[in-house]
């Protein structure tokens, strides 16, 4: 006779910070079993305060807190074939700090590297 075990696939654990500031770039950590990173589809979902609907915004990995995301409450959403959509707390709201956010604007603008949609 023999036994047979099967470990389904899954996506446990997303982690995304919890600093939602206009400005900052948003990197999740999550722990997978059975599958390859290639095959997660990521999700950034967002929601007004006054809204339970969430809308998406952004199928990137990364996410940058744009200032059109302020007052916005923000979670992630990952999903792959034939498996339930798992998803990270919420975070928000969205905040803009004119200090912070003029100082990432110039670091950002500074760096040789751009994080553009193809780069990820």
């Amino acid at each position: 006779k023999y036994k047979i075990f099967f470990n389904p696939p899954t996506i446990d654990d997303i982690v995304i910070p919890q600093t939602p500031l206009a400005g900052l770039v948003l990197m999740p950590s999550m722990k997978l079993s059975n599958i390859n990173f290639e095959d997660v589809e990521f999700r950034w979902e967002i929601r007004s305060a006054d809204s339970v609907n969430w809308s998406t915004h952004s199928k990137l990995r990364l996410l940058r807190i744009d200032e059109i995301l302020v007052d916005q409450y923000i979670r992630l959403k990952c999903t792959s074939k034939g498996l339930d959509p798992a998803y990270s707390s919420e975070i928000g709201p969205v905040v803009n700090d004119e200090s912070i956010y003029t100082l990432l604007k110039k670091i950002n603008s500074g760096c040789r590297f751009k994080l553009e949609s193809n780069d990820i």
